[in-house]
């Protein structure tokens, strides 16, 4: 069975929802680590 990372990059097109999870997980990275470093300043 492939790396999540491998499957998604070969069926990006068509697997929309893992793009979806992948997206969302991203922006859930991007915001809690935003608010750790607004914390620390």
């Amino acid at each position: 069975m492939p790396h999540p990372r491998e499957c998604s990059l070969g069926i990006l097109p068509y697997d929309t929802v893992m793009w979806h999870e992948i997206w969302t997980a991203s922006l859930h990275l991007i915001y809690f680590s935003t608010l750790s470093f607004s914390t620390h300043v």
